[in-house]
Order: structure tokens, then C-alpha cells, then sequence
């Protein structure tokens, strides 16, 4: 190449152009994708009802008694109760902080948030998802039904998942079996034997 400048001018003429092109279609596209992708954490707060709870925050690893109302439960966040009871509220990430799910447990159960996101931005049309999962016992799982931005739940139990929209539902996790209840709303159900 060095003996002909004419083709070196070439290649770096055409890279630049296609460096050009690339960069003005994927910067936009991107840009476009973070929008309608990207989620943020949403606000769960837990209320003790019958106190009290036994608490493992996430990464902390150490388990501890709560008698009062809690904010900011993080991610990963394992709840127990014995003869007691509490509830999950999940606030939508938007100033007013409405209530988008609220997760009732009864004594004698074992939970697990795993995840609760909401879409960053109002241009989004993905839904609020909510992620739990149900180890033993009893739990009312309550999603709003919002027809601007859905309420999805998924709760994860030893024999399956359920995904849950919009209404309210009771599930019973035993040894043997998964009972779920649908008072209002859609519940679908995977088994793991499938």
C-alpha cells in the first residue's frame, strides 16, 4: 500500500464512510432500544400485620425479627412467618407512588421478592413486572389492573410457575401441590414436568 497512495486514500475513505453509516444507524436504534427497554426498581415497602417477621435482606445473608412497617425491601429479600402475617406492597416508581401489587402472607409461609421492576420511561409499553417466590404456605397476591401500564406477577413455586395479570389470586404451596385460586384476572400456570 505504500507504494500506491491512491488505494490506502481508498480504504481509509470508504472506512470512514461505513464507519459513518454505521455509527448514524446505531446510535439512534440504540438510543430507541434503552427507551423502550430499560426498567427501574420499584418501591416495596413491607407492613407487618402480625409481628413478628423474620427478615433476610438480600446480600446480608443474616436473618432478623421486624415488628413494624419497613420501606425500600431490596431485591432477593427472603420473608418468613410463622403464626404471623404481613404484606408485600410494590409502589409503581412515578412520584404519586401508586400501588401496582400488594402480596398478602399468611402464617406458616416462606418468600422470596426476587425482582420488581417498572419501565423507565412512559414511552415504554412494557408492563410492571413483579417477580416472587412462594417456598411454602399461603399467600394473596393482588395486581393492578391499570389500562395505561399492566401488572404482571410471576411467582415461582417448587412445582411450577404461575404468571399472573391483573386481579387478585391466592396461591397454597404444600409438598405435594400448587393450588391456585383466580378470584379476578388471568392466571397461567407451567408446570416443571412441563
Amino acid at each position: 500500500m505504500r507504494n500506491n497512495p491512491e488505494r490506502l486514500a481508498w480504504v481509509v475513505l470508504l472506512s470512514s464512510f461505513f464507519a459513518c453509516i454505521g455509527l448514524a444507524v446505531a446510535v439512534p436504534l440504540g438510543a430507541r432500544y434503552y427507551v423502550l427497554h430499560a426498567r427501574v426498581t420499584q418501591n416495596v415497602t413491607l407492613e407487618v400485620q402480625r409481628g413478628p417477621l423474620r427478615v433476610t435482606l438480600a446480600g446480608r445473608g443474616e436473618q432478623f425479627a421486624i415488628d413494624g412497617e419497613r420501606g425500600d425491601i431490596p431485591e432477593g429479600t427472603i420473608v418468613a412467618t410463622d403464626a404471623t402475617a404481613g404484606r408485600l406492597a410494590v409502589h409503581a416508581p412515578q412520584p404519586d407512588h401508586p400501588v401496582i401489587a400488594t402480596v398478602q402472607l399468611y402464617e406458616s409461609t416462606q418468600a422470596v421478592l426476587a425482582s420488581a421492576r417498572s419501565p423507565r420511561f412512559s414511552a415504554s409499553h412494557l408492563p410492571h413486572e413483579v417477580a416472587l417466590e412462594v417456598r411454602a404456605g399461603r399467600v394473596r397476591v393482588s395486581a393492578a389492573n391499570d389500562d395505561s401500564r399492566p401488572t404482571v406477577v410471576e411467582v415461582q413455586t417448587p412445582h411450577g410457575l404461575a404468571t399472573l395479570r391483573g386481579g387478585r389470586f391466592t396461591i397454597e404451596v404444600n409438598q405435594e401441590t400448587t393450588h391456585i385460586t383466580v378470584q379476578e384476572g388471568l392466571a397461567e400456570f407451567a408446570s416443571q414436568a412441563g
